[in-house]
């Protein structure tokens, strides 16, 4: 039936003989790829197409199950080491185009979503996007389909991360939790005034320092966040590098450089710390006492006597 190309009779005796659903890709892989239309044409049932999407893995079961069956094994074997790293995802992203392109897409979204939490990592925040495009009646369809098939828990922060609060609450109305956990929460969100400061609240919630940091730079530029506030994130962090770039042209940018070489001082790394503090152009007495803790002396002589430093005036 494979060698045929009869997939829809394939997919059926496996599903009667309890036959791993893998081998309909693993007995000839490129084969299998350049007929996905013919696939999911013949197959057409929503059903039978999440089965067999819902049961992909990254194993070759030609090999480990039924060794002997695929086609061309010498030529497989030649062309590759027989590892299936990547099949799962790889399969979900050449069907999902077929299924979106095809006249009766809205049918067959629940098998969309399906390639998309079954890809490696699950693309669930991709999945959020094509249901956030949704009407309200298929939008709540799918929600539902998504949260048969994955962790509701990881579906909230993936709507969380998307500051989608309405589509957060949804999530968490469809799950166990008790309202008391969540709403006070997206009620805390709701108050912020700054839109870039409840972003930043998220990101940070959801351990996304870097993003989170983003946003709270701009929460600071249009006066939403305390300055302190700022710097205490930073050295939480360490992000000083990726808040310097953030702060390129920015009058408090001398201020961050200070900021840094603190911390690289409070690492004791006394060089850099210097580096960071003359970057500033107004900290040149941290600089000399940061080389003179690394005992570098003749550059922290140097620089003490530098023309210009107001060395002397800062002691």
């Amino acid at each position: 039936m494979l060698d045929a190309r009869e997939y829809r009779r394939a997919l059926a005796a496996c599903r009667a003989n309890r036959i791993d659903m893998n081998v309909l890709y693993d007995h000839a892989p490129a084969a299998f790829m350049a007929d996905v239309d013919a696939f999911v044409a013949q197959v057409r049932e929503c059903d039978l197409l999440n089965l067999f999407v819902s049961g992909l893995r990254d194993e070759d079961v030609t090999r480990t199950m039924y060794p002997g069956i695929g086609a061309d094994r010498g030529a497989r074997a030649a062309a590759d080491s027989g590892d299936s790293a990547g099949k799962t995802t790889a399969v979900c992203r050449a069907l999902r185009p077929v299924l979106q392109a095809r006249a009766d897409a809205a049918r067959l979204l629940p098998t969309v979503l399906t390639t998309l939490v079954c890809e490696r990592p699950p693309a669930i925040d991709e999945a959020l996007g094509v249901i956030a495009a949704l009407g309200a009646d298929e939008r709540d369809a799918a929600l539902t389909h998504l949260l048969f098939l994955t962790d509701v828990g990881t579906v909230y922060d993936a709507a969380l991360g998307r500051y989608d609060l309405a589509l957060a609450l949804r999530v968490a109305e469809r799950s166990q939790r008790d309202p008391r956990e969540y709403l006070p929460e997206l009620r805390a969100l709701r108050a912020l005034e700054s839109e870039e400061l409840r972003r930043f609240t998220i990101d940070a919630q959801l351990r996304r320092p870097a993003r989170a940091l983003g946003h709270l730079c701009a929460a600071y530029a249009e006066g939403a966040c305390a300055w302190d506030a700022l710097v205490a994130y930073v050295d939480e962090h360490a992000l000083h590098r990726e808040c310097l770039a953030l702060l390129a042209g920015h009058a408090r940018a001398p201020d961050m450089h200070v900021a840094y070489g603190d911390a690289l001082a409070r690492d004791k790394q006394w060089a850099q710390a210097a580096a960071a503090y003359m970057l500033s152009q107004r900290a040149h007495a941290q600089a000399v006492d940061a080389l003179v803790a690394g005992r570098q002396w003749q550059l922290a002589l140097a620089l003490a006597a530098a023309p210009g430093s107001g060395f002397g005036a800062q002691r």
